[in-house]
């Protein structure tokens, strides 16, 4: 079992910042599990800025949702993400 931590943003900033901050939300919370107790070479993060995105853009809530970090769980070759 694998787990990937991914990072987004909404579109607030420019392309570069946005692809920083969502490296760096998907590596504190990598990070915070490896420091919990999860096998640090099972754990990955990327960052995926705004190229997929959970909310509508036009909304505040929309926004916020693309504001997250999200764990993908990989599984004998099966990748699922758990439902909003």
């Amino acid at each position: 079992m694998q787990f990937e931590v991914v990072g987004r943003t909404d579109q607030a900033n420019l392309l570069a910042r946005n692809d920083t901050l969502s490296r760096e939300r998907a590596l504190f919370v990598r990070n915070r599990l490896v420091a919990d107790g999860a096998d640090s070479v099972r754990v990955t993060a990327i960052g995926v800025a705004t190229a997929e995105p959970l909310g509508d853009e036009a909304t505040e809530d929309g926004r916020a949702l693309n504001r997250s970090v999200t764990i993908r769980v990989h599984l004998t070759g099966v990748m699922t993400e758990p439902q909003q």
